[in-house]
């Protein structure tokens, strides 16, 4: 095994050794390198000896790293290998679900322990080769996303199209008794892994408590694109009724037993049974927030305590000024009598919610001076039945925002936006294809990209942005 080196940062302890781009490494301190788990891992000394692969010509370098723990080296992918691509055929795919022309980075399935462990990923298990599972316990790579949707080995084959993904409960014993930490997914399929068969699902897996630390329930995903796909209905109200009091039992026979709930909704399934959202506290740390799990909660508690620092600890002025708001001030203009006017689009199904925030905000803050008018848009791209902003795309805000007054500014979730690492900009994509700029010209109006926090959505409704 072998990585190449795509560069050495000048100046680095690498380049100081006599290692270039070009050069291939092969070993740190004796340990083969195959990828960016093993590279970690093996370089987490501050003296390092590296084996290389120079013209032809095998060199070892001794290099000492810099404060910074840095070596210098740089690498073509971040994985420094290829992705691993799924080997399912998942019933409830969202990729299968995707209309054709999107760009391909869209319709590529990873299955990846890696960016399970990197970046939070869900993976099915089925990827993992019984050397891999002995590097994951080996290194302690925690914590492992699985995808589990059931416990029985039939039902998990047939859900995931693959024999290889019946044996999810002795992969995580195994996960268990080596120390990895992992959390769960459940993606809820009427008919086939919900009612009684939840029930047992959810009771199986507080087994593997406290090495699992979270497990969600999430309804599946359908889009208008399903044709000559396995037939799913989508989680009804009664449907989503029924899970929401299942996960809650076990939850609480979970938290009497252990001192931790084990499992949770997703906001989604609260919004489809017309309940409300449970407070902050019911979430714990958060442990499921990727993956819509207390965002809400979140976000609503985050929003009440600026608001409340905004109308209590924060006076407002005789003369208008508002004072100690997060550091700022900001006095109305004296010749201009006319509220601010902005708008915020989002989803079908949190648009209700950020509205009444908005209320709150402008009810609290008159002086403040802001209306803010929150869209909910239709999916018109993927069906009615995806309400949820993360997948609205350009053309739909386009059809239902066009012509509509919508003040000075349009903010949008991030979101919606393809994820680069860095603070979405004007070329950012949808992910149909437009862009955040393409948007703005179409709308006359500047197109504002923003993160979903309560704090943000504070500062848009008194202006403080």
């Amino acid at each position: 095994m072998a990585v190449l080196i795509s560069g050495v940062a000048e100046g680095s302890p690498a380049f100081a050794a006599g290692i270039r781009g070009g050069d291939t490494l092969l070993a740190i301190n004796g340990h083969t390198v195959r990828d960016v788990l093993d590279y970690g891992y093996y370089s987490a000394a501050d003296t390092l000896y590296l084996a290389y692969e120079a013209s032809g010509r095998r060199r070892l370098a001794r290099i000492i790293k810099r404060a910074d723990g840095q070596t210098g080296l740089s690498f073509d992918t971040y994985l420094m290998d290829r992705h691993k691509r799924c080997r399912n055929k998942c019933v409830f795919c969202f990729v299968d679900q995707l209309p054709a022309g999107l760009r391909p980075t869209l319709y590529v399935k990873d299955d990846d322990a890696r960016l399970s462990f990197l970046h939070g990923n869900y993976i099915s298990g089925t990827n993992l080769s019984p050397g891999d599972v002995r590097r994951i316990i080996k290194m302690k790579i925690s914590p492992i996303n699985l995808s589990v949707h059931t416990l029985s080995p039939e039902l998990r084959a047939k859900m995931m199209g693959n024999p290889a993904a019946a044996g999810i409960s002795e992969l995580m014993l195994q996960f268990k008794r080596g120390g990895v930490a992992m959390n769960g997914q459940i993606v809820l399929c009427p008919g086939l892994n919900d009612g009684e068969e939840l029930r047992r699902t959810l009771r199986g897996l507080a087994a593997f408590y406290p090495a699992l630390g979270s497990v969600s329930v999430v309804p599946v995903g359908l889009t208008k694109h399903r044709d000559g796909l396995y037939p799913i209905a989508p989680v009804s109200r009664e449907g989503a009724i029924r899970a929401l009091d299942a996960v809650d039992r076990e939850a609480k026979l979970c938290a009497a037993k252990f001192g931790a709930r084990l499992f949770y909704c997703s906001d989604e399934m609260y919004l489809r049974a017309v309940r409300a959202i449970p407070p902050a506290r019911c979430y714990g740390g958060f442990p499921q927030l990727e993956n819509g799990v207390g965002t809400m909660a979140l976000m609503k508690r985050e929003f009440r305590r600026r608001l409340h620092e905004f109308v209590g600890a924060d006076s407002i002025s005789a003369r208008g000024t508002l004072r100690r708001v997060n550091g700022t001030s900001r006095t109305p203009s004296p010749t201009d009598t006319r509220p601010r006017v902005v708008s915020v689009a989002t989803g079908l199904a949190a648009a209700p919610f950020l509205q009444k925030l908005a209320k709150q905000a402008e009810a609290a803050a008159t002086d403040a001076r802001v209306t803010v008018n929150v869209c909910g848009v239709e999916n018109r791209f993927f069906g009615s039945s995806v309400d949820v902003a993360g997948l609205l795309t350009g053309g739909d805000l386009l059809a239902a925002l066009k012509g509509r007054s919508l003040g000075e500014a349009l903010y949008i979730p991030s979101v919606m936006l393809q994820r680069t690492g860095e603070v979405p900009g004007a070329d950012s994509l949808f992910l149909d294809g437009m862009t955040v700029a393409g948007l703005s010209a179409a709308l006359g109006l500047p197109v504002i990209p923003a993160d979903c926090g309560g704090e943000t959505f504070f500062k848009i409704c008194t202006g403080i942005v």
